[in-house]
């Protein structure tokens, strides 16, 4: 059975009245990371096609690093769960201009709002970025069918949120290499496949413990989430604590 070709494209949502491609940094940011590829192209599966859902698009939060990289994301709403994945690892491939500050290249998040279209169909594009409300508001308007992938409470979800496998803990340790004691509170995101993606760290007590707190939640699995049987995504507090 042959997948039929599409065309990604990433629509413009304007922050300013009367603007067509309004582009607003990230906070306290000068200059905000920017999608330098427009052309991007994917496949969807004929199932997907069959179900003839109506401007199918999705809307993405992701991570670019200080050397134009993507280092995380997350799909934040979509027509369909199955396009998450694919259009997370077409806009890995894609090229970058990172944020900066200060003349300094950053990391600093993007968000995008993709559509997918036929060849066939008229297409254009450019990308909206913003900060993650920005783009949940913009999405709030997104026709909502039986289909349709978007975030849920912990509360609302089939099972409560559990962890499959832990993976090694980074042990945080001073310069003299002794391990150190201390802690760290980290809000992430749980996908649908159960993977943590795109954390904040909201509390720690230096900087090693946030970054031994982030590599050993960064091996963690838990339950793919879902909500009345369908893929969904979460979003909690984690806390650590090292040593003690």
């Amino acid at each position: 059975m042959k997948n039929i070709p599409i065309i990604l494209t990433c629509l413009v949502f304007p922050f300013l009245a009367n603007s067509l491609i309004s582009q607003q940094p990230t906070e306290n940011l000068v200059k905000a990371p920017k999608l330098l590829q427009t052309n991007l192209r994917a496949n969807v599966p004929i199932s997907i096609a069959q179900l003839h859902i109506p401007n199918p698009q999705a809307s993405y939060l992701i991570r670019i690093g200080p050397e134009g990289n993507m280092l995380d994301g997350i799909c934040l709403e979509s027509s369909h769960p199955e396009l998450n994945q694919r259009g997370l690892t077409l806009l890995k491939q894609a090229r970058y201009e990172p944020g900066s500050k200060d003349g300094q290249p950053v990391t600093a998040d993007l968000g995008i709002v993709v559509q997918f279209s036929r060849p066939e169909q008229e297409i254009a594009g450019s990308v909206s970025q913003s900060g993650i409300d920005h783009i949940e508001s913009m999405l709030k308007g997104m026709k909502v069918d039986d289909y349709a992938f978007n975030r849920s409470t912990p509360r609302e979800l089939d099972s409560p949120p559990q962890i499959l496998s832990q993976g090694q803990t980074t042990v945080p340790v001073n310069d003299a290499g002794d391990p150190i004691n201390g802690k760290a509170l980290i809000q992430v995101y749980v996908n649908e496949l159960g993977e943590p993606c795109m954390p904040e760290v909201l509390d720690s007590e230096s900087p090693v413990i946030t970054n031994a707190a982030l590599a050993t939640l960064k091996t963690w699995k838990f339950t793919p989430p879902t909500r009345n049987g369908k893929p969904t995504y979460y979003r909690m507090n984690v806390p650590f604590e090292f040593g003690g």
